[in-house]
């Protein structure tokens, strides 16, 4: 192995671990702001937690989808189109008008 490609591999294994934390943060990026959703949609507490218990739920379900598919296509790629993917959800995240289309952005996320 010559120094380019393990200068290479080393720069993606690091891109990937970053990305992997910066999805798993994505899930329970709702968390320390629940009392503001609540406030804000104007629904119980309870109620705002479905923002972390969704996008747990849509994980697990994805993920029975998710692992052949990254057996048959590899991980890497997988995992770079999951993190490309899961910034689109993110954003409308941002800009749901109702706590209902939040849950549902959410949902996406957990599928990304």
């Amino acid at each position: 192995m010559n120094a380019a490609s393990v200068t290479s591999r080393r720069t993606w294994t690091i891109a990937l671990y970053c990305a992997g934390v910066i999805v798993f943060s994505d899930m329970y990026l709702t968390q320390p702001i629940l009392p503001q959703l609540s406030v804000t949609f104007n629904v119980a507490p309870a109620t705002a937690g479905l923002t972390v218990s969704v996008v747990v739920l849509m994980i697990a379900l994805g993920s029975l989808a998710v692992g052949p598919l990254s057996d048959r296509l590899g991980r890497q790629p997988v995992m770079a189109g999951s993190c490309l993917l899961l910034g689109l959800p993110t954003l409308l995240c941002a800009l749901a008008p109702s706590f209902e289309l939040l849950l549902f952005w959410r949902a996406l996320q957990g599928l990304c």
